[in-house]
């Protein structure tokens, strides 16, 4: 901060305390108030700068009913009748329904989906869709596009501008959050958007989707399952298996009617879509308190940096040796030795 033989000569002590440090900041409060005034302009600016994002949400719970239940009916008869039925590939158990679609509402098989029906990727990167040509822009957005495009240009990869499914589906991963609530056995599906009401139709249009795709693979199960079981009819003469083979048959069938009704077949709606009426984010007060400390410890390491720069040059210029390196070491081991004391006599006088 200053030339540490004035302060020994000054003060008489070889080590600097907290109070010679606050002194000191007392003296640069010139500087440092002006640091820090650029620095809060520039939080303002930045703050002044950022979109407002609304939340939306949705909360979904496990849907039970039948037709999840019925589908592993099939499988307990091969597995009681497994020498008579003739082991062909009936699966292992009804499938957790619910836990497919948690795995599926952000995957790229409901990315296709939406996408092929209502634009889902010009809807989510319309800053990169050119509406007037009809085509995806090549022109980077932000200090990581600028980045990924600079290194691929050097390194000779231009990359397609079109989004891909996988990368929409990483999209919706790092945007869509899906928390469970121990209390209420209930997941919460949210995103923060500057547009509420896309933010609301794409939580809803996502659950929709995945809802008709896992009805779709049910009903195809299903349907798969009753062929089989009026082949194995036709084939099987015992009475005692014939009924048994009815029974799931007629649970089968009930299955299918279940399927071709509106009621949800994986996760039902607990709360429908709500978005919030006032922004989420930024939370000014928060942004600019981040602001402001970042902007005082920034303009006392600018200050003592100088200030330590100035010494170095002073030590260099009044050196006795001519090697500028030595000089500089010399004084280096000389701030390390003041150190060393300081903090041996506080441990001591603890």
């Amino acid at each position: 901060m200053h030339d540490s033989s004035e302060y020994s000569r000054t003060t008489g002590r070889e080590y600097y305390t907290l109070t010679d440090f606050l002194a000191y900041l007392w003296k640069r409060r010139t500087i440092l108030a002006l640091i820090n005034v650029f620095g809060i302009l520039l939080t303002l600016i930045a703050i002044g700068m950022m979109q407002p994002n609304y939340t939306a949400s949705l909360i979904v719970a496990p849907e039970s009913n039948d037709s999840q239940t019925s589908l592993g009916g099939l499988a307990q008869l091969a597995k009681q009748y497994a020498g008579n039925l003739g082991g062909l590939g009936v699966g292992g158990g009804s499938p957790d329904q619910f836990n497919d679609f948690i795995a599926l509402y952000r995957s790229p098989e409901i990315v296709k989906i939406v996408d092929q029906k209502y634009q889902l990727r010009q809807k989510i990167f319309s800053r990169d869709w050119n509406a007037k040509e009809k085509r995806w822009s090549t022109f980077p957005h932000g200090i990581k596009g600028y980045i990924s495009a600079s290194l691929r240009w050097l390194l000779n990869k231009p990359s397609s501008p079109e989004p891909t499914y996988s990368s929409t589906s990483n999209w919706l991963v790092q945007n869509v959050a899906i928390t469970f609530d121990q209390n209420s056995s209930q997941w919460t599906i949210a995103i923060d958007n500057p547009d509420r009401e896309k933010a609301r139709w794409l939580l809803q249009t996502l659950y929709n989707a995945t809802e008709g795709y896992l009805r779709a693979t049910m009903k195809a199960q299903t349907l798969s399952q009753v062929d089989y079981l009026n082949r194995r009819l036709s084939q099987i003469t015992v009475a005692d298996y014939r009924q048994a083979l009815l029974d799931v048959l007629a649970t089968q069938e009930k299955s299918l009617m279940l399927l071709e009704s509106t009621a949800p077949v994986a996760a039902r709606i607990v709360v429908p879509t709500t978005v919030t009426d006032e922004p989420t984010s930024p939370v000014i007060a928060l942004d600019l308190a981040i602001g402001i400390l970042i902007s005082i410890i920034a303009s006392i390491v600018i200050v003592v940096s100088i200030d330590w720069r100035l010494s170095v040059s002073k030590a260099i210029s009044v050196a006795p040796t001519p090697d500028a390196e030595v000089a500089v070491n010399s004084w280096l081991w000389e701030q390390m030795r003041r150190l060393r004391t300081y903090v041996s006599r506080r441990l001591q006088s603890r």
